[in-house]
C-alpha cells in the first residue's frame, strides 16, 4: 500500500478503513487515487465529498466490481452535483462485495493558487520527470507567481523569489508586486541579443524563479538545479535541449562546441556550483552593459568550467568582477584621453574666432585711426598756419575726407564679408569634428563637450564673439555716419 497524506486517506475513509492495493498519483494537473475495498455496511456520507476539496478544483469518482473490467455504473462527477444517485448506486451493492473505486481530482490553477492533496507522492512525481517535462510542469500553471498549497499541516513553509510552497490556510505572501513588475519579455529579448536557445521557447520561467540560497531536500534541490541550467541559457552561446539531452556550446578564451549534457532525468543533475552561475547571470542582465559583460563572463567561464558536471572554480564570479573593473578603467582612460582630444581642437577653433575677431577689431581700430589721424593734422596745420580752422578745410581736402570714408566704408565691408566667410568656415569645422564623435560618444554627452563653441546656443563662446562683431561693425559703421555728416556739413559752410 502506498503511504498516503491525511488528506488523501480522508478522502478514502469515505468507502473503507481498509483500503486494497492504494495507488497515488499527483502531478499539476490531477491527483489520481485508486483502491480495492471489500464492500461492509458503512454508508456514505449525505454531503458530496468535493466539500474535502478546494474549491478551485473538481472530483470524479467512478466505481465497479473488481470482477468486471467496465466502469458502467454512474459516476460521480462534481460538475453534475450527481452525489445522491451515486450514493443510491452505490450503497444497493451487496455488502462483502469486492469493488475497486478510483477518484480523480482535477486541479485548476485560480488566482496563482494550485492545491497539493498528496506533497510526498507529488514531488516524487515530479522527480522522477525529465528535466525538459518539469520544467513544462511548472510552467503550464505559472504566471507571474504560484502559491502550492499543500493540504498538510505541519508541512513547512519554503519559497523562491516567485514561487511557494506553503500549508493550507497559511498567510504567507511573496512580494507579489515585485513578481508582476518582472519584465520577463525585456528578459528573453535580451538574452535573443546574445545567445541562442532552442528548446525553451515556450517555457517563461527565469532563473530567479527557481533560485534558493539553501536547498535542504530533494525538490528544493531540483529547483537549485534547474535554475542553474536556465542561467547557463542566458550564459552559454548556444543552448539546444534535444529530447534528454542539453547541447551546449561555450565560446570564451577556450571554445567548447557542441558539448552534450544528459539531462535525462531532473532528479540526477548535480551541478555543484548553481549558486555560482545565478550570481553571474544576476550580474550581467542587470544596470545595462550587457554586450561587455557576457563577452567578459564567457571568457572567464570557459578558463573555470569543468566539462563533466558543468561546475566552475569558486572564484569565478569574483574573477568576472575583476575583469571588468579593469575593463572599466581601460576604458575610462580611453574616454578621458578621447575628451582631452576634442577639448585640445575645439580649443584650437576657439583660438582662431578669437583671433577673427580681434583681427576685425584692429581693422577698425587702425582705419578709424587714420581717418582721425588725417582731420587732427589738418586742424594742427591750420592752427600753426594761424588760419581760421573751418574755414581751412578747402573743397580738395573735403572731397580727399569723403573719398577716406568710401574707402573705410569699402574696407569695412571686405573685413566683414572676409570675416562673415571665416566664420561660417569654422561653424563647417565644428558640425564636421561634431559628426566624426557622434558614435563614440552619447548625444547628451556630445552636446555638453561642444556647448561652449556651438554658435547656434546662447551664451557660448562662438555666439558671445559673434555677437560682439556685429557691436563691432554697428560702432565703427556709426562712425563713419558720424564723419560722413561732418564732412558733408563743412561742404555747405565753406562755400
Amino acid at each position: 500500500m502506498a503511504m498516503a497524506s491525511a488528506k488523501v486517506f480522508e478522502i478514502v475513509n469515505i468507502f473503507t478503513q481498509a483500503p486494497m492495493d492504494l495507488s497515488i498519483h499527483e502531478d499539476c494537473e490531477r491527483t489520481s487515487i485508486s483502491f480495492g475495498l471489500q464492500k461492509d455496511d458503512t454508508k456514505l456520507p449525505d454531503e458530496a465529498p468535493i466539500v474535502l476539496l478546494s474549491s478551485r478544483d473538481g472530483m470524479t469518482i467512478r466505481w465497479r466490481q473488481m470482477d468486471t473490467d467496465d466502469f458502467d455504473n454512474t459516476d460521480y462527477l462534481s460538475d453534475n452535483n450527481n452525489w445522491n444517485c451515486f450514493k443510491e448506486e452505490y450503497e444497493a451493492e451487496p455488502e462483502n462485495s469486492e469493488l475497486s473505486v478510483e477518484i480523480t481530482i482535477d486541479k485548476h490553477q485560480v488566482n496563482h493558487y494550485l492545491s497539493v492533496y498528496d506533497i510526498d507522492n507529488f514531488t516524487t512525481t515530479l522527480l522522477n520527470k525529465g528535466t525538459f517535462a518539469f520544467l513544462c510542469s511548472i510552467n503550464s500553471v505559472f504566471e507571474d507567481f504560484l502559491y502550492f498549497e499543500v493540504f498538510y499541516a505541519p508541512f513547512q513553509t519554503w519559497h523562491t523569489q516567485s514561487i511557494a510552497f506553503k500549508p493550507n490556510g497559511n498567510d504567507f505572501k511573496l512580494d507579489e508586486e515585485n513578481c508582476i513588475k518582472v519584465n520577463r519579455n525585456q528578459k528573453f529579448s535580451s538574452r535573443k541579443d546574445v545567445c541562442y536557445v532552442e528548446g525553451l521557447d515556450e517555457i517563461k520561467l527565469l532563473p530567479e524563479d527557481f533560485y534558493l540560497q539553501q536547498a535542504t531536500n530533494d525538490i528544493q534541490k531540483t529547483f537549485l538545479q534547474l535554475s542553474c541550467m536556465l542561467s547557463q541559457s542566458f550564459l552559454f552561446d548556444n543552448s539546444q535541449i534535444i529530447e534528454d539531452k542539453y547541447n551546449y556550446k561555450l565560446l570564451g578564451l577556450i571554445a567548447y562546441p557542441n558539448k552534450v549534457y544528459d539531462i535525462s532525468q531532473v532528479s540526477s543533475l548535480a551541478n555543484a556550483t548553481p549558486n555560482i552561475y545565478f550570481k553571474i547571470y544576476k550580474w550581467v542582465y542587470c544596470d545595462g552593459g550587457l554586450f561587455d559583460k557576457i563577452n567578459i563572463a564567457r571568457n572567464i567561464i570557459s578558463l573555470n568550467i569543468n566539462v563533466v558536471d558543468l561546475s566552475l572554480n569558486t572564484d569565478t564570479f569574483y574573477s568576472i568582477l575583476s575583469n571588468y573593473q579593469i575593463y572599466e578603467k581601460e576604458n575610462s582612460l580611453q574616454y578621458i584621453e578621447l575628451r582631452n582630444k576634442i577639448s585640445e581642437i575645439l580649443l584650437g577653433l576657439q583660438e582662431k574666432i578669437d583671433k577673427i575677431s580681434d583681427d576685425y577689431v584692429d581693422g577698425m581700430k587702425k582705419n578709424v585711426l587714420t581717418i582721425v589721424s588725417f582731420i587732427i593734422s589738418t586742424i594742427v596745420i591750420r592752427t600753426i598756419a594761424k588760419q581760421d580752422v573751418i574755414t581751412g578745410f578747402s573743397f580738395p581736402i573735403l572731397y580727399l575726407m569723403l573719398a577716406l570714408l568710401l574707402v573705410s566704408a569699402l574696407y569695412m565691408y571686405l573685413c566683414r564679408s572676409d570675416t562673415s566667410k571665416k566664420i561660417k568656415l569654422f561653424e563647417r569645422h565644428y558640425k564636421q569634428i561634431s559628426n566624426r564623435y557622434e558614435k563614440l560618444l552619447c548625444k547628451n554627452e556630445l552636446q555638453k563637450v561642444f556647448e561652449d563653441c556651438d554658435p547656434n546656443m546662447n551664451d557660448s563662446h562662438a555666439s558671445i564673439l559673434q555677437a560682439r562683431m556685429k557691436c563691432i561693425t554697428w560702432i565703427w559703421g556709426s562712425v563713419l555716419i558720424v564723419f560722413g555728416i561732418a564732412v558733408v556739413g563743412l561742404f555747405f559752410i565753406v562755400e
